[in-house]
Formats: C-alpha cells, sequence, structure tokens
C-alpha cells in the first residue's frame, strides 16, 4: 500500500475522482501508461531538437557531450542550449526507464 502526504484538498479530490473509476488498479495502469506516452514524444521531440545541432556540427550528440564535459567545447550560445537538450534527454531516458 502506498502513503502520500496530500493537502487534504488534494485528497478530497482525488478520492473523488478515485470513486468513479471502478477498477482503480485499471486507472493508476493508464495514469502510468500515458506518462510513459508522454515522455516517448518528448524524447521524439528531443531528439529532432538534438539532430539540427548534429547536422549543422557533423558530430553525435554523445560526443559533443562527451567533450562539452571535458572542457574541449567553446562555452558559446549553441552549444549550451545544445548540452541542455542533451541533459534533457537523458533525465526523460531516465524516468522513461524508470516507469518501463
Amino acid at each position: 500500500m502506498l502513503n502520500f502526504n496530500l493537502s487534504p484538498t488534494t485528497e478530497k479530490r482525488l478520492k473523488k475522482i478515485l470513486a468513479a473509476h471502478s477498477d482503480v488498479d485499471a486507472f493508476f495502469k493508464n495514469a502510468i501508461d500515458y506518462q510513459i506516452n508522454e515522455l516517448k514524444k518528448e524524447l521524439l521531440n528531443i531528439s529532432s531538437d538534438l539532430k539540427k545541432f548534429e547536422v549543422k556540427q557533423g558530430l553525435k550528440s554523445k560526443d559533443f557531450y562527451s567533450d562539452f564535459q571535458a572542457g574541449k567545447r567553446a562555452d558559446d550560445e549553441d552549444d549550451m542550449i545544445w548540452a541542455g537538450i542533451y541533459e534533457m534527454q537523458l533525465k526523460s531516458k531516465e524516468r522513461l526507464d524508470a516507469l518501463a
């Protein structure tokens, strides 16, 4: 059993939502599936953004990020954005792996 620290208002609202569903387990499974699908869409968008940098620079994002972390890249605006997007991808993949 899960134990949540919810505010009284949130707890009341959640109970109303759950009362409207006959299969609470299926409700939460659907909520998890929804989150997985959202993360997959997010990763597709991120991959598209990263591809633009990769084509422009002729370098895979993984290799760029390794160089960036090692201080082998200039800290120009494009590199900072590229690194930030790559970090978003890493975090999103981590979250997806945790749910899958």
